[in-house]
């Protein structure tokens, strides 16, 4: 199990990486792991410190060393051991959900979707129960004093137990409980599906932190899952909603899986495929896709292709909106008012996102 070790081997690992220009970080693999780590590996580990089971390893990533940096890694080494004992276990200033962060990450980063949980944090955190996974991602980097307030006010937001784990890359990973998306409407009527529940709950959650926090966020979001057995698969499709979202619809802030299926189709196809698509589509096509043009096509396909309404959400007369699609359709001989001209129009608007090439 990975985890963030003693405040002086990270402090050490921070200035080599300083030095290397490579990312260094301080783990505690499983014997096993040190034994059998590849000597032609891109990732240059040493030993710090060793238990029964587990050693303590300085892991330099996409780094080959050369003779004097590796004789330089070893007298840091010694130095630092020679300055006092040093813990190889857990330190005084982790926390668990640090130690949580660093298992999961490594679960995830070899493919461990099923791994279970440790016992003690399924006690301590009730991960046995059912859990919203949500993920935040900040557009830009957060100094530490702007996170807890970021932690405040999440905890304010949902008003009962929270856990946040944060995670590299200006994101953090949410565990909410399932209970906040039950309402008492729901005993007096047909209670909302739980897909559209969770999409307002990341709408508001989105809003919120729009008015009161430093920074823009991305929010992703999954059905319930119980985390003592599927938080690693979680925080893979988690990722993989945002990661898809912001590649197909980067001008949304929201990104849900149950909206997406279309795009995770489409991502799956090969690059040329989509090129041959596009050409195919637009053969007639001689003028490149203006704002204007894909703008009221979106709001178009949103409306489910009613004219009447995306003229209201556009603020032009109807007419206006007959001319531009006739106009799309003089250019490109298809007929988007046509189910069939619509869904290619649809799937050429994906690709022409990614591709930016009618």
């Amino acid at each position: 199990m990975a985890t963030t070790l003693h405040q002086g081997w990270k402090q050490l690992a921070h200035q080599l990486e300083n030095v290397f220009g490579h990312a260094v970080e301080v783990v505690l693999w499983p014997r096993t792991d040190w034994e059998n780590h590849p000597a032609d590996s891109p990732n240059q580990a040493f030993l710090l410190a060793e238990q029964a089971e587990h050693v303590s390893v300085l892991l330099i990533h996409d780094h080959t060393l050369s003779h004097h940096e590796f004789s330089l890694v070893h007298m840091l080494i010694d130095l630092a051991q020679a300055s006092g004992p040093v813990d190889p276990g857990h330190g005084a200033n982790d926390s668990q959900e640090e130690q949580m962060r660093d298992w999961l990450l490594q679960q995830w980063n070899m493919g461990h979707m099923d791994a279970e949980m440790p016992e003690e944090w399924v006690k301590k955190y009730q991960l046995n129960e059912p859990r919203i996974p949500m993920l935040l991602q900040a557009a830009v980097d957060v100094p530490p004093e702007r996170e807890d307030e970021l932690r405040k006010l999440l905890e304010s937001f949902f008003e009962e137990n929270l856990l946040v784990i944060a995670l590299p890359h200006r994101e953090w990973l949410l565990l909410a409980p399932e209970t906040v998306l039950y309402t008492e409407d729901d005993e007096e009527g047909e209670p909302e599906p739980r897909e559209e529940v969770l999409t307002n709950l990341c709408l508001g959650l989105h809003e919120m932190l729009a008015t009161e926090w430093i920074s823009e966020v991305v929010v992703s979001v999954d059905l319930p899952i119980p985390p003592h057995r599927m938080l690693v698969k979680a925080l893979h499709h988690v990722k993989e909603t945002l990661a898809l979202g912001r590649h197909f619809q980067p001008e949304q802030f929201i990104y849900v899986p149950w909206q997406l299926h279309l795009e995770r189709l489409l991502e799956s196809i090969p690059e040329p495929a989509k090129q041959h698509y596009m050409d195919q589509v637009f053969t007639h096509m001689h003028v490149q896709m203006d704002a204007e043009t894909a703008l009221t096509l979106e709001q178009f396909f949103q409306l489910d292709c009613n004219v009447s309404e995306t003229a209201k959400k556009l603020y032009i007369h109807r007419n206006t909106l007959i001319y531009r699609l006739d106009k799309f359709k003089q250019e490109t001989g298809l007929d988007v008012r046509k189910f069939h001209d619509a869904v290619l129009v649809k799937i050429a608007m994906l690709l022409y996102k990614v591709t930016k090439r009618p």
